[in-house]
């Protein structure tokens, strides 16, 4: 007896974005960027402690575009440009973006922490925006 393959089990945080079609609020038509690709790379770039300058995570997100492409396993695709970016970031589900970060990344805020607004810092250049 042969049983069906069940869903594939997400095992990078790449796959966890990719599969959360309601993060991404851009309209359907004229994508350019992958928003997997995009948020990966942000992500990345603060875990490798980028200071939260909009400027410096482009940098880091472009000079690691082509390993991120590798281990995604993703080809023919171009880094997003640093005027897009905040474009794109405006975009993003903010409330379902620190759900899928911190869930990831094991991160539980104290009571503390949640009253003074620590989960609306995720996105550099959304200071400010209600989520």
């Amino acid at each position: 007896m042969t049983t069906a393959p069940g869903p594939l089990k997400t095992t990078t945080f790449f796959q966890l974005v990719e599969n959360t079609p309601e993060l991404d609020e851009r309209d359907n038509r004229g994508k350019r960027h992958v928003l997997a690709l995009v948020l990966t790379g942000l992500v990345a770039a603060l875990c490798c402690g980028r200071d939260g300058s909009l400027s410096r995570l482009h940098r880091h997100m472009v000079n690691h575009f082509e390993t991120l492409l590798e281990a995604s396993q993703l080809t023919d695709h171009k880094p997003i440009s640093r005027a897009q970016l905040p474009l794109l970031l405006a975009k993003v589900n903010g409330v379902i973006f620190t759900r899928l970060l911190f869930e990831w990344f094991n991160v539980v805020l104290n009571e503390e922490q949640k009253r003074c607004g620590a989960a609306r810092a995720v996105f550099p250049g959304r200071e400010g925006t209600a989520w």
